[in-house]
């Protein structure tokens, strides 16, 4: 798993210097990382990147130990580490309140699988060390895949055009544990946001490239690791689920939930605060939270519950992992870790050995990720989706699963739409291309016409009344937009409104005048939780979309009935069409509601 933050000139060169160099522990006023190393015994970071042979006069070299010297003339002051020449410009001086920060680097965490980690913690010290070295070699060839496929800068007026770099100057950190002492191995990689353009003039990183292809990264890490660990030991994998708007984990099997539950302190404690989040938000909103929002709170939320770490030597904490797994489960830490190394040994595949057939049916379930996903999906979607659904296949090289990857995202491509303006190539990011499917459009084409569709209204200057009593109580703005909805005579309807506008209490309006007016309500939404919160604010039956999908194939819909979904995202490709065949043959209306990320209040529209 990868994750990424931005490290700011001033408070992320800090961050870096006084917890990523020392193990997160932090260290005080006038300690030297030399003396961290000293007294913890954990390893000193080491440079990394191609960038590194144009720095230091040719001193630098992949491995080399990282001082703090050479950090602060990299991250602080945008220099030489050896030399402190500067590398082109400097950093950019922002003054407090601009709202912005000049970037001096981006922190890619690397983090291996639970399971991974915990074999790791409890092995035998042969077992440890070839695990160690599956995680630097995925690593290694990660980084070079990111140095080759996503990093760039830009040059031009405005930087308007993207070129390519001769490499990136990076620092990496080795950490053990997680900040509640669970076997966590990760590594810190921080990219300085310097690099030289392949003209040898030095800029900074394309930052909207890096964000962009962090998931495919992210997947690749994950599937060149478990690559490096099958061909080094026996070992099967597996997917286990991680609950509700988030992708499964290849963990290996073998490992018990007891144990990952055992190990996961940390992540039962960020997990619990996202629980209360997500069930606060949908109180407040109405709905369950989207996965992009889940994702940002997620992230906030470690930073926010974050426990000051104890850093310890890797002796102790071994020592100490073996004794919670004794206790827990009275048996030896080895034992434990040898039950997942009873893999047998498969022949790892070439790219080549992957058939039509195998390749086709792998595209199908990348096709279907991305359009589950998204309506419009870019090139570094689709290569997220590649690597997750091959994950299970084991290749032989670094190189074959990327040939592969790139054989599988081509093949996906061509089987959509692409919808973004490619003639000027020059202004062109990589990754970036727009893509969708026919399928996704026909629903589009089925939701535009039902929102032009006219349904029998009854005596319009009685609705007029009825709505105009039924909804006194509104503010003005809602009243508007209930009003307009009930009065539309369209076959779909679409509310829309920022957070805190008051969508749910005009719904609930809607609900009862619809009710006296028309018939019934049905309210649907993406998610169980969302569904029992729409049902108490309508006081109607509402059911999730899934659920409604499978069900709606009979006859047994209501006529005149509204149903509401709580997300337009929820309406793509088989709720639209399901919804054309059940909803508009019975007079059935429909309204969308959608949370607008700013603006006014709430307004309808057909």
């Amino acid at each position: 798993m990868l994750s990424m933050h931005k490290l700011t000139v001033s408070d992320g060169y800090t961050y870096l210097t006084r917890h990523v160099a020392a193990g997160d522990a932090g260290l005080s006023a006038g300690e030297s990382l030399t003396a961290y190393y000293e007294q913890t015994g954990n390893p000193a970071g080491r440079w990394l990147g191609s960038g590194l042979p144009t720095n230091g006069g040719g001193q630098l070299r992949s491995g080399t130990a990282v001082t703090e010297r050479a950090m602060t003339a990299v991250f602080r002051d945008g220099c030489d580490p050896m030399s402190r020449e500067p590398l082109g410009k400097p950093y950019a001086q922002i003054r407090p309140g601009e709202g912005r920060h000049a970037v001096a680097g981006y922190d890619l965490t690397v983090t291996a699988p639970k399971s991974v980690s915990v074999v790791w913690g409890l092995a035998d010290e042969e077992t440890r060390a070839t695990i160690y070295e599956a995680h630097t070699a995925a690593l290694s060839s990660m980084l070079r895949f990111v140095e080759h496929s996503v990093i760039r800068t830009r040059v031009g007026a405005a930087g308007c055009r993207q070129i390519k770099t001769r490499g990136m100057l990076a620092a990496a950190f080795d950490h053990w544990d997680s900040r509640t002492g669970d076997p966590n191995l990760h590594t810190h990689v921080v990219v300085a946001n310097k690099v030289q353009g392949v003209d040898c003039v030095w800029r900074s990183v394309d930052g909207r490239t890096l964000h962009a292809a962090v998931v495919t990264v992210s997947e690749l890490y994950d599937a060149l690791l478990a690559d490096e660990v099958s061909r080094r030991v026996g070992v099967a994998w597996s997917l286990r689920d991680r609950g509700e708007r988030r992708n499964p984990t290849f963990e290996l099997e073998g490992v018990g939930e007891d144990l990952l539950s055992e190990f996961s302190t940390r992540s039962e404690q960020i997990h619990c605060a996202e629980q209360r989040w997500a069930q606060e938000f949908t109180e407040q909103r109405g709905r369950a939270p989207s996965r992009t929002e889940t994702t940002r709170a997620r992230q906030h939320l470690t930073r926010e519950t974050r426990p000051p770490k104890v850093v310890r030597p890797l002796r102790d904490l071994l020592l100490d992992w073996g004794n919670r797994a004794r206790a827990l489960t009275g048996l030896e830490p080895v034992d434990l870790a040898a039950r997942a190394l009873t893999g047998t040994y498969s022949r790892p595949l070439a790219a080549r050995d992957v058939g039509p057939e195998v390749r086709a049916a792998i595209v199908a379930q990348v096709l279907e990720d991305v359009s589950t996903r998204r309506s419009v999906w870019s090139t570094w979607n689709l290569g997220a989706a590649a690597l997750r659904c091959s994950k299970p296949l084991c290749l032989a090289t670094p190189d074959d699963r990327l040939e592969l990857t790139n054989d599988l995202v081509k093949m996906a491509g061509d089987a959509c739409l692409r919808i973004d303006d490619d003639t000027d190539m020059g202004r062109h990011r990589v990754g970036e291309e727009c893509f969708t499917s026919a399928e996704l459009l026909e629903a589009e084409r089925t939701l535009l016409h039902a929102a032009e569709t006219a349904l029998p209204l009854g005596v319009p200057a009685l609705a007029d009344r009825l709505a105009d009593r039924e909804l006194n109580d509104l503010a003005e703005d809602q009243r508007e937009a209930a009003k307009a909805v009930l009065l539309s005579g369209a076959a779909l309807d679409v509310l829309v409104g920022p957070a805190g506008s008051g969508k749910t209490t005009t719904l609930a309006a809607l609900a009862d005048t619809w009710r006296l007016m028309r018939g019934d309500v049905v309210g649907l939404a993406p998610s169980a939780s969302a569904a029992a919160t729409l049902s108490g604010a309508l006081e109607s039956r509402c059911e999730t979309t899934a659920k409604w999908l499978y069900e709606s194939t009979g006859d047994g819909a209501s006529r005149r009935a509204v149903r509401y979904w709580t997300e337009m995202a929820a309406l793509e490709d088989p709720a639209a069409n399901a919804w054309d065949k059940r909803a508009r043959p019975t007079d059935d209306a429909t309204l969308l509601r959608r949370t607008r990320s700013s603006g006014g209040s709430g307004g309808a529209s057909s």
